[in-house]
């Protein structure tokens, strides 16, 4: 039976017990945690679900989700048309004719950057309206 300080010599001040945790354990050991984890979170939705069902009320369709991307409210009222735009579209329409929008926007792309078919057919609507007045 060795004393104390003897076994502290053995160690050569190294302690006995759990590798690094950065080795093979501590990765095994964190994997088992991170599964556990989820495992915890897929019993919370299911009960979550399950107190939602419990209810009497009824429960209205899962929305269904939109393909467009929401253009941030300061993008949307920034974005005026130059007089370049307009000339570029008053020409399309000149050529094309009018209701070619998409055509006109691919015939004016470098110009008409950021304009959709519906921005293009708005925008000439509206410029009809002001030259009729």
């Amino acid at each position: 039976s060795k004393g104390v300080k003897a076994a502290a010599a053995d160690n050569n001040g190294k302690k006995k017990g759990r590798r690094n945790a950065t080795g093979a354990a501590g990765r095994k050991r964190r994997s088992r945690r991170i599964a556990a984890d989820s495992k915890e979170d897929a019993k919370r939705e299911e009960e979550e679900k399950g107190d939602k069902s419990s209810s009497s009320e009824v429960s209205s369709p899962p929305q269904k989700r939109s393909k467009r991307i929401p253009v941030p409210r300061e993008e949307e009222y920034d974005r005026r048309w130059t007089q370049v735009e307009v000339r570029a579209l008053l020409e399309g329409v000149e050529e094309l004719g009018e209701g070619q929008w998409a055509e006109i926007l691919g015939a004016y792309q470098d110009i008409l950057i950021n304009r959709t078919p519906s921005d293009l057919r708005m925008k000439y609507r509206n410029l009809l309206i002001k030259q009729q007045r």
